[in-house]
């Protein structure tokens, strides 16, 4: 289960996903794949990652670096090619996609230098394994954004926010301090440069999102008056000590 972390807000949650760091990586993983030459099909070649980096030929997984493969399908394929069966160039293709195939299955994103995925990703976004890994993630946190200007909208519903640790409401000076004035979920190349943004930027130590405290998106999320009642609940100790307060500014009557 993911660990449990306090928000902003003070509500708990599931700590981001995208927050790979607590994650074991896999010091060696094995895949069955079926490689396609185009001409004919080789049927349960075996993969493996993590056991063999030899300095020679050092590259980064995405180019091969910390693959092998079964010596058999090596020399089968060698006689496909031998025989002009199989083309070489297309041979090799053939490899690097059943190579990026298990790529993201392994997360072997996690043994890439940042700046190479992220000069991967500003050429070709599409292939991009952090993105496409994270774009889930991306696209739940940009549905919560979505919520949270609603009821921003619909103050005499939500007419109340807790944030850092004090109740206030919506129409408060300090809330409208944090509040963009106009909010649109991103769309076409603002999309991708978001997502980019998200996807390599978030603190893997924490969860915590590039886009948390962009003022140009929704930061806390308005609550109606149970929610509240229900926060400030949450946020009382044993004994009742409030773990709040309430804003001297604008006062929220509960």
């Amino acid at each position: 289960m993911a660990d449990v972390v306090p928000d902003d807000d003070g509500w708990p949650s599931e700590a981001d996903p995208a927050a790979e760091g607590a994650e074991p990586l896999w010091p060696a993983a094995v895949a069955v794949v079926d490689v396609d030459f185009g001409s004919g099909w080789m049927d349960g070649v075996e993969f493996d990652y993590g056991r063999l980096r030899p300095p020679a030929r050092e590259r980064s997984p995405y180019q091969g670096g910390g693959f092998s493969i079964e010596l058999p399908a090596v020399l089968d394929l060698l006689e496909l090619i031998a025989k002009g069966q199989v083309n070489p160039r297309t041979a090799r293709e053939a490899l690097r996609d059943a190579a990026e195939g298990i790529y993201l299955p392994f997360t072997n994103m996690q043994f890439e230098h940042d700046r190479n995925m992220m000069a991967r990703c500003e050429r070709d976004q599409v292939s991009c394994p952090l993105c496409e890994r994270r774009r889930g993630w991306f696209e739940g946190l940009l549905d919560a954004k979505d919520d949270w200007w609603e009821r921003y909208n619909q103050p005499e519903v939500y007419p109340f926010i807790a944030g850092s640790g004090t109740v206030h409401t919506v129409a408060c000076s300090v809330t409208r301090r944090v509040l963009p004035n106009q909010y649109e979920r991103p769309s076409g190349d603002d999309y991708g440069l978001e997502l980019r943004r998200y996807a390599h930027c978030v603190d893997a130590s924490s969860g915590r999102s590039p886009l948390d405290h962009d003022s140009r998106y929704p930061r806390w999320k308005p609550l109606n008056a149970p929610e509240t009642r229900a926060w400030m609940e949450a946020n009382t100790g044993p004994k009742g000590g409030r773990l709040y307060k309430l804003c001297g500014h604008c006062e929220p009557a509960l």
